[in-house]
């Protein structure tokens, strides 16, 4: 595994969210807030924050919950103004429900991202439907209510994963631009990434890893 600098990757993504929260016109939401990815969207952000001409951009986050992780990225949002969607892993809300509890209770979204992260285009249809109801259960069993997002682990998804989660009542999504915050490397690399984004794009990062926060 690759050794990690946790305080300085905590600064760092502060100083992420805190620049793009204040150079970029957009209202950074939860995926569900973005209107060409999916057609749900929460009016009272809008009434609160006011009508955002230039649109809306997502702010996502794959494979916790962490005990340590998860609440520091879902607390650096919530000082920005800023609301996210966090696509937990099945067996890690199994173990840390009461984070889940609590990244809703901070007004985070919760998306599938199935029980153990497989490659789902190597699974059978019945492993598949298992491995996202299963996950839902679990999230439901937080405090619900079950998911309407799902994201594939490493985004391998082909027709059968899409009708599956579609059938279960959730909408595919996955991302305009990685982090590759799980690499190490530095900010402003991550800044050049957050920096193209415009309306309805989706930012992938990780709440898994100590170089997120």
């Amino acid at each position: 595994m690759i050794k990690r600098r946790p305080v300085l990757w905590r600064i760092a993504f502060a100083i992420i969210v805190a620049a793009l929260l204040g150079s970029i016109p957009f209202v950074f939401a939860g995926a569900s807030q973005i209107p060409s990815m999916v057609s749900m969207v929460f009016p009272e952000d809008q009434s609160e924050k006011g009508a955002c001409p230039n649109g809306y951009v997502a702010l996502t986050f794959d494979d916790g919950p962490d005990p340590v992780i998860t609440p520091q990225i879902s607390q650096a949002l919530r000082n920005g103004g800023a609301r996210g969607t966090f696509f937990v892993v099945g067996a890690r809300a199994e173990a840390h429900p009461e984070i889940v509890r609590q990244i809703r209770a901070e007004g985070m979204e919760v998306g599938n991202h199935t029980y153990d992260h497989p490659f789902l285009d190597e699974l059978s249809p019945d492993q598949l439907r298992d491995q996202m109801i299963v996950t839902n259960e679990i999230i439901d069993g937080t405090g619900g209510p079950a998911p309407a997002l799902f994201r594939p682990p490493y985004g391998r998804t082909n027709g059968m994963v899409q009708e599956t989660a579609r059938a279960l009542g959730m909408t595919e999504v996955l991302w305009t631009y990685d982090s590759d915050d799980y690499a190490q490397v530095t900010v402003d690399q991550m800044m050049g990434v957050a920096a193209k984004a415009k309306n309805g794009d989706v930012l992938l990062f990780h709440d898994l890893f100590p170089s997120t926060v």
